[in-house]
């Protein structure tokens, strides 16, 4: 320990061994320390290297078996979380935390089942929106005192391949509770009013495009002469009656006027495309009464490009069946 022995000397000679507080034996043990230092690290780096070959056989192994994919890290991972629960956050506890409900998450939307056209085995199911008809008066502060009114079970038959085509729509006064229930596109937004004279109607817009509109209304037995005026205008051969009122008409455009029904109250018609290649296309029922005339119109405004074919002839037809929207009365 000669050249260890002189280091060592050298060093007392430095603050804090200079004061000589350190004892001979102390000293002595000291240096011995500091000589088996290395020699044990050494000692601990060849164990290490000499496992290196083992540790990357094993892990090679373990790859090749699948045997790290079919571990169960934890007891946790054996059972499914309780419903209603959720993993605790990251770098928390490991119980599991309750789900708090979103209050502004909506209702799955409902179905309303029609029975399958042409044979077909099992329903249609389309869903339903319910629409609220606000008084045209109304500023629409005034909560409503009607629930919608129920459903009957549906007879009418649609093709099941319009299943996703198609929506049910149920509109329902404010006051009274009465409804009544048409069918329109799939996806199409609707708003409901009602007139000051008690008419009332209901339009549906693509979302996509908002020139594209189906528009139906019921004048409630309401104002004679504009009644008067709309059958002169519909149907053919009407016009010369219209005009024995004292009323005076402008044309339309008609590329189709088909009369239909054993009483010829029904037309179906399809006016002109307009400047944007627009084309109306509907259908008009009207009853007469001592309260003059009551009119139902249904008519689509389709674009060009329009590949609703089967969906606009559906819809058409369901106000056909029932000479309008289908009514329904409060229970």
């Amino acid at each position: 320990m000669g050249n260890s022995n002189k280091d060592w000397e050298e060093q007392m000679k430095n603050k804090p061994f200079a004061d000589g507080s350190f004892s001979p034996q102390l000293q002595q043990n000291v240096l011995q320390r500091l000589e088996e230092v290395p020699r044990s690290r050494s000692r601990r780096w060849a164990y290490s290297l000499a496992l290196l070959p083992l540790a990357a056989v094993l892990l090679l192994a373990g790859y090749s078996s699948g045997w790290f994919g079919a571990v169960t890290w934890g007891p946790e991972a054996a059972a499914p979380l309780p419903a209603g629960t959720a993993p605790a956050a990251e770098g928390g506890s490991d119980s599991v935390a309750p789900v708090t409900p979103n209050p502004a998450a909506e209702p799955p939307q409902p179905l309303v089942d029609f029975p399958a056209a042409e044979g077909g085995a099992g329903t249609v199911p389309l869903p339903l929106s319910t629409i609220l008809a606000v008084p045209s008066v109304d500023d629409g502060s005034q909560p409503s005192t009607a629930e919608p009114p129920g459903l009957p079970e549906m007879t009418d038959a649609l093709p099941a391949g319009l299943m996703g085509e198609l929506q049910a729509a149920l509109v329902y006064h404010a006051v009274g509770g009465s409804g009544y229930l048409l069918l329109a596109p799939k996806g199409w937004q609707a708003s409901a009013v009602i007139g000051a004279n008690g008419s009332y109607g209901t339009t549906f817009t693509d979302p996509e495009n908002p020139q594209q509109t189906l528009h139906y209304t019921d004048n409630n037995w309401g104002c004679h002469g504009c009644a008067v005026v709309t059958i002169g205008s519909y149907f053919p051969g009407k016009t010369a009656w219209a005009e024995s009122y004292g009323y005076s008409m402008e044309p339309l455009n008609f590329t189709r006027q088909e009369v239909l029904g054993p009483e010829q109250r029904m037309v179906r018609y399809t006016e002109a495309a307009d400047a944007d290649g627009y084309v109306k296309e509907g259908a008009l029922y009207y009853e007469e009464g001592e309260w003059g005339y009551h009119i139902r119109r249904l008519e689509f405004t389709l674009s060009p490009d329009s590949v609703m074919d089967g969906t606009r002839d559906t819809v058409l037809s369901f106000f056909q069946t029932h000479q309008g929207a289908l009514q329904l009365p409060v229970e």
